[in-house]
C-alpha cells in the first residue's frame, strides 16, 4: 500500500492554534488512543507522559454527545487502528503539537459534517483498504452527526453546505416578476 497522503497537511500545528471544537476532537482522539496502549508500549511523543489518561467517554458525556456518537467514534477508530497497514499517528495527550494524521482526521470529521461522502472516502483511503471503508464511514458519520447535535461544528462542517433553496432570493420562487 502506498505511503499515506495527508490531504495537504505536512507541517504540524500547535494545539493552541486550533479552535475549541477541534481541540475537543483532538483531546478525544488522544484519550481514546492512550486508553488503548498498555503502559509498556510507546505512544507517539511519549516523552510528554500522561499522569492520568482522561476517559474519552466522559468527555463525550460532558459535551452532550449521545452514546450513539461515542459508539461511532469508537467504531471509526477501531477500524482505522486494526485494519490499516499504517494506522494514523495520534499524539500523546499532553503533546502540544497536532500531527498530520490528526489534522486529516479533523478534516475527515468536517467533511462528514458537511455531508461530503466522496471527500470522506478520500480521507479514509489515506489509511484503509477498500474492503473496510464502509464500516469506518458508518462510524464516522454517526460521530459527525452527534457532534452536530451537540453544537460542535468543525471547520469545513455544515457551513460548506449550500443554502436551502427557500433561503435564497430566487425569483422563480416569488412568482412572476415584472414583465
Amino acid at each position: 500500500m502506498p505511503q499515506p497522503q495527508h490531504l495537504g497537511f505536512h507541517q504540524e500545528r500547535a494545539l493552541g492554534d486550533l479552535g475549541q471544537e477541534e481541540r475537543f476532537v483532538v483531546a478525544a482522539l488522544r484519550a481514546w488512543s492512550a486508553g488503548r496502549h498498555p503502559a509498556d508500549l510507546p505512544v507517539a511523543d511519549a516523552g510528554a507522559s500522561d499522569m492520568a489518561t482522561p476517559d474519552w467517554r466522559s468527555l463525550f458525556g460532558k459535551a452532550g454527545i449521545a452514546p450513539v456518537g461515542a459508539y461511532g467514534f469508537d467504531q471509526l477508530l477501531c477500524v482505522l487502528m486494526r485494519r490499516s497497514p499504517q494506522p494514523p499517528e495520534i499524539k500523546a495527550c499532553r503533546c502540544q503539537q497536532v500531527s498530520a494524521d490528526e489534522e486529516t482526521l479533523l478534516a475527515l470529521v468536517g467533511t462528514l459534517q458537511c455531508g461530503d461522502v466522496f471527500g470522506s472516502v478520500g480521507a479514509l483511503c489515506t489509511w484503509l483498504p477498500e474492503t473496510t471503508l464502509s464500516l469506518a464511514l458508518r462510524g464516522g458519520q454517526s460521530f459527525a452527526e452527534q457532534l452536530l447535535a451537540a453544537d460542535i461544528v468543525l471547520p469545513g462542517g455544515p457551513a460548506c453546505l449550500p443554502e436551502p433553496m427557500e433561503a435564497r432570493n430566487a425569483p422563480w420562487l416569488n412568482g412572476p416578476g415584472p414583465i
